[in-house]
Order: structure tokens, then C-alpha cells, then sequence
């Protein structure tokens, strides 16, 4: 079975990122260095058990040589033959800083992976992954990808999970945040990845009664679908205007993860964060 993992957001700097995600009331642990040690990362779990990942770059000259590329269109022709894994991060890098990627968790990675094949929903690996902690521990999990960028990537653990996503008092927050509500997917087409997601039915992904999105302010020109996975939602959003917010977001960004909805306790600030010191996400605080 599925559960939401985590969701990414890309920032230039992740000190500064941490820094400001501070002044925004939550509380940031530094992650480490990743494999490679190209990324580093730093992280901000959640009482329901899911993490929001703050991601750079480690060099400035990757950043900047990755955007360079992607302005002359010559991204994919420089690493066209790498791995789809490192394909799809390297993508990330070279847009600017926001809500990049989402993750989802399953406890075997080859078993899932056959599953999702046989309905329908098309993923690769699985290939290994894993992060030096501060500390000087190592942490190894195995990535799954899909061919398609609207669906999200699949995450298994080989080591503990709690020293990727730590629990506990790293979840307190200042600002009340206790979990991922929602999670909205930007699309280009949406029958298209709604057949996609309806595919990972087996595997705990449940489709939602067409309809209005409770608590979801559409533009004009937007067409929605909802899935429910665990306490989480993923709402599949198309727009059928370029020149609207999502249609803009869509031609500079492509498909992926638009805005993250943390559910917060009573008393807690409701309303859409900072964007300046969100480092460029979408994340509205709801009750």
C-alpha cells in the first residue's frame, strides 16, 4: 500500500531557505548531504507522519550552468542519457525556487512496482538513494520513477525511516502546522493522469466524487479531480487558460506539484504564507 512520503521544494540556498521557514513557525532539522553529494537538504516533518523537503543544489555553478542549459532548450540533450531519476531532478534545478516534487512511500519498492505496471500506471527502478546525516550516519532507501511528470516518485526505505523523516517533538511547529491536507498537481491534461492515478486504486489511491473542491478557490477555466490517499488529498488541476495563474505556472514549470494545504490545530494562522519566504512555494495553512 501507498501513503504520502514527502513534498519538495527547491531553494537556492538552503541555509537561508531554513532560516526563513523558521520566521514562518516551523521547525526545520538540517538532513544532510545527499549521495554524490551534488544536494543537500534540510527537513520539516509532520505529525502524520509525512515531511515537507527544503532541496539545493550544493554548487552555485550547477544551478546556474543547469538554468543555462534549460534557456537554450539543450537540458535534455546534456543529459538525456542519464538516469530518469537524475534526469528528473536535474529539471528541478534548472527552474527557479518553489514546489518541485512529490513523493509517495511503499514497502517494497519491486513488489509496488510490478503492481503499479500491471494496472497500468508505468514506473522504472528501482534504483538506490541515500543521505549522510549530520551526525556522519548514512541513510539508504530505493527511488521508483514514473515515465510520466505528473505522477509523483515512489520511496522505499532500507534503513530506519525515523532518522529520514524524525517524529516526535520534531514535529512541534510555532505556527500549528500538523500535516499535509492536500496536495494540488498541476496537469496538462486531465483525463489523461486521472486514468493514470486511477491505476494506483490497488495500492490505496481512492478517486473522489467529481464535483466542487471543498475549501480549493478555482480560477475560471479550471477543471479539477480528487484522489484520496490516507488522510492526504491529491487534487489533479488542469487550467483551459494559459494566461491564468495555473496555466502560467504550467508553461514555465511543466507538470507537478502546484500548492501544498497543511492542516493546522485551533487557534493556529489560517491563510496562504509568505511566498517571498516560502523561497517561491504555494503553501496555505487550513483548519
Amino acid at each position: 500500500m501507498l501513503n504520502l512520503d514527502h513534498t519538495v521544494i527547491v531553494v537556492d540556498d538552503i541555509k537561508q531557505a531554513t532560516d526563513n521557514y523558521r520566521t514562518l513557525g516551523f521547525n526545520v532539522l538540517a538532513g544532510g548531504s545527499h549521495a554524490g553529494g551534488r544536494t543537500a537538504n534540510a527537513v520539516i516533518s509532520f505529525y502524520d507522519g509525512s515531511y515537507i523537503e527544503l532541496l539545493s543544489f550544493s554548487s552555485a555553478a550547477w544551478r546556474y550552468g543547469l538554468r543555462a542549459l534549460a534557456r537554450v532548450g539543450l537540458l535534455e540533450r546534456a543529459f538525456g542519457s542519464r538516469p530518469r531519476i537524475e534526469r528528473r531532478f536535474l529539471a528541478h534545478g534548472a527552474r527557479a525556487e518553489g514546489l518541485a516534487d512529490l513523493a509517495l512511500l511503499c514497502d517494497n519498492s519491486k513488489r509496488t512496482i510490478g503492481e503499479l505496471q500491471s494496472a497500468g500506471a508505468f514506473y522504472e527502478g528501482p534504483v538506490p538513494g541515500g543521505r549522510r546525516l549530520p551526525d556522519g550516519r548514512d541513510l539508504a532507501w530505493e527511488f521508483a520513477v514514473p515515465r510520466s511528470e505528473d505522477l509523483p516518485f515512489l520511496m522505499s526505505d532500507v534503513s530506519d525511516r525515523e532518522l529520514r523523516a524524525p517524529s516526535g517533538d520534531a514535529c512541534r511547529h510555532a505556527n500549528g502546522a500538523g500535516g499535509i491536507a492536500r496536495v494540488v498537481i498541476a496537469v496538462t491534461d486531465l483525463d489523461r493522469s486521472r486514468s493514470r492515478f486511477a491505476a494506483m486504486k490497488n495500492s490505496g489511491l481512492e478517486p473522489l466524487a467529481a464535483g466542487p473542491t471543498p475549501g480549493y478557490i478555482a480560477e475560471d477555466g479550471l477543471r479539477t479531480a480528487g484522489f484520496r490517499l490516507g488522510s492526504t488529498e491529491l487534487l489533479l488541476v488542469e487550467s483551459e487558460d494559459s494566461k491564468n495563474e495555473l496555466g502560467l505556472h504550467l508553461g514555465q514549470h511543466g507538470e507537478g506539484p502546484y500548492e501544498i494545504e497543511l492542516r493546522t490545530v485551533s487557534g493556529a494562522y489560517r491563510g496562504t504564507l509568505n511566498r517571498r519566504l516560502a523561497h517561491g512555494a504555494r503553501i496555505r495553512m487550513i483548519a
